[in-house]
């Protein structure tokens, strides 16, 4: 199966900024679906427990435990996990801000150069093509 999205391997600077970028917007949408994530086993687990102290039922205080520890283990997690999607955002922008500026302070220049090399030239060769016909 061929990849339909080119990935820039022509220079690593150019390889760091997009891969930086693509870390920053992976790290993102993680964060914000395990923070969705969370949120729905919370809101389940406390629904269940307002159920059961309505309830009244037998083992409803073993259950009602069961569900608060679940609760807290999904926050538990959903903090941890927040940490470490702000790592992964942290060096994505590293990445992304240390290979933006050596393509700009290095690379580019020289792309800059060989174009207008190649500008002159054309003009150069336009101009004796043009020495040619009008002779």
């Amino acid at each position: 199966m061929e990849s339909k999205l080119p990935i820039p391997t022509d220079n690593i600077y150019k390889f760091s900024a997009t891969f930086g970028l693509a870390l920053m917007a992976i790290s993102m949408t993680l964060l914000v679906l395990n923070g969705h994530q969370t949120n729905e086993i919370i809101w389940q687990n406390a629904n269940a427990i307002y159920e059961l102290q309505a309830a009244k039922a037998d083992f409803s205080d073993e259950k009602q435990k069961i569900l608060e520890k679940k609760i807290e283990i999904a926050v538990e997690n959903r903090d941890i996990l927040k940490w470490l999607f702000a790592v992964l955002f942290a060096i994505g922008f590293y990445g992304s801000l240390y290979g933006f500026h050596k393509w700009y302070k290095k690379i580019q220049p020289m792309h800059d150069e060989i174009l207008e090399l190649q500008r002159k030239k054309l003009a150069l060769e336009v101009n004796i093509l043009e020495k040619e016909d009008n002779p």
